[in-house]
């Protein structure tokens, strides 16, 4: 009786083991797919007055650029990489910084918020990539 009921609880482990190593690589993918696409800012924690619009697209191949048009000054251009880990979370990579997110959609509304929690980015849904 024992024995069945170890062996049992070994094949449950195995089985919620595989499940949830699955269910990382799902989301992952899932974030990456919904993350394609061109968003403009909406607000957040860091988002400066000075800014009248700023868009972040982001492509299939791990690139995203992000275009600011500016009241007083040029507008500007960054590109730089970003990586959907498996729990979901998003490494954005540029020369000058390393900054990583985690993600909330809720229909056209992306939520990125530090890992510690110290900085939330609003952005909205303008365009999904074909």
């Amino acid at each position: 009786m024992f024995m069945l009921v170890r062996t049992r609880l070994v094949a449950f482990a195995l089985s919620a083991l595989l499940f949830a190593s699955t269910g990382c690589e799902d989301r992952a993918e899932t974030v990456g797919q919904q993350l394609l696409g061109t968003w403009s800012v909406a607000g957040g924690d860091s988002f400066r007055s000075a800014t009248a619009g700023q868009q972040y697209t982001f492509a299939a191949d791990g690139t995203f650029t992000i275009r600011e048009q500016r009241r007083l000054g040029p507008a500007g251009t960054l590109r730089a990489a970003y990586e959907v880990a498996r729990d979901g979370s998003i490494t954005f990579r540029d020369a000058a910084a390393v900054q990583q997110y985690r993600p909330s959609f809720a229909g056209d509304t992306l939520r990125l918020r530090t890992e510690d929690a110290t900085d939330t980015l609003t952005l909205v849904r303008q365009s999904p990539l074909p």
